[in-house]
């Protein structure tokens, strides 16, 4: 194939988005299966050796994490449609882009600086050890906890702070320790994701399920175990295709807070969950 600006700039997204190889990738993102082509299939692209099907940009678009209307996504799909046509100028001519996103360059530049930094501490979880963690709420809140805490925490302090009973902590510790979760020592505890930022599950029909179960918690944290510091909030009328190119930005923005974070405990320490959401105000459809 003449042009591989696609595949090239898969490896590269790939590699930003945290897996170092074309394998990690396929396999972590649920194979044949996750990405609707085979491993040897998914490699050719990645070195300009053939293209995929155009039904499954959005497949690989998911498995890489990328909201649709995304930067990264625009640009892959870009590229795409660059190999198709075999000419850049060519791809000028029937495409002419006008920008329409109001957001600064400098805020452009902090989202993609604090997505490189992620990026280098990224890891993915196998779907067992996400049924793991979203078995029990308290499973759920030791997992955060030690991931966010450097050393070992003692099952007690656990109990302490989730508001859980230590037998549970105990039990929650024992079933993590067997999904390699949590390292266990004396009657205390250690996650084995220490200073990396877990990616997000890719929302495929077997991490469905799952997912729910984990927002299901969250919720409850909220309802019972949570204090609002920070509810702004505003009200405006606008176009789905702008509020979509919104979202992109505050999903970035909800990620950079992981470069405020630190696993030091300090006396000034807490645990906190920073949520994005945007609602749909009086939809007509409420199915959309």
């Amino acid at each position: 194939m003449a042009n591989d600006s696609f595949g090239k700039l898969l490896a590269i997204i790939r590699s930003e988005q945290g897996y170092k190889t074309p394998y990690a990738f396929f396999r972590s993102r649920g194979g044949q299966r996750g990405l609707g082509l085979t491993f040897a299939n998914y490699l050719r692209i990645e070195r300009g050796r053939g293209l995929p099907k155009g039904w499954r940009i959005k497949k690989i678009l998911a498995a890489l994490d990328l909201m649709p209307h995304s930067e990264k996504a625009r640009a892959l799909v870009r590229a795409f449609l660059v190999d198709v046509l075999g000419d850049e100028e060519l791809m000028q001519d029937l495409l002419t882009e006008v920008t329409t996103d109001p957001v600064p360059g400098a805020i452009r530049l902090a989202e993609s600086a604090a997505s490189q930094a992620i990026g280098q501490t990224k890891v993915q979880l196998d779907l067992d050890q996400y049924k793991a963690i979203a078995q029990s709420p308290t499973a759920y809140a030791c997992h955060v906890i030690l991931c966010n805490t450097g050393g070992w925490v003692e099952a007690k302090e656990l109990a302490d702070i989730s508001g859980e009973h230590v037998a549970a902590v105990k039990k929650a510790l024992k079933e993590l320790e067997a999904a390699r979760l949590v390292k266990l020592s004396g009657g205390k505890a250690r996650s084995t994701l220490e200073k990396n930022y877990v990616a997000p599950p890719t929302p495929t029909p077997a991490m469905a399920a799952v997912y729910a179960k984990l927002k299901s918690h969250r919720e409850a944290w909220m309802a019972r175990k949570a204090y609002p510091i920070h509810t702004p909030y505003l009200i405006l009328r606008a176009s789905r295709g702008k509020i979509q190119k919104y979202l992109d930005h505050l999903t970035e923005v909800v990620n950079m807070s992981a470069i405020y974070g630190s696993i030091e405990k300090s006396e000034d320490s807490e645990m906190f969950l920073v949520e994005g959401r945007v609602c749909r105000l009086f939809p007509k459809d409420r199915a959309n």
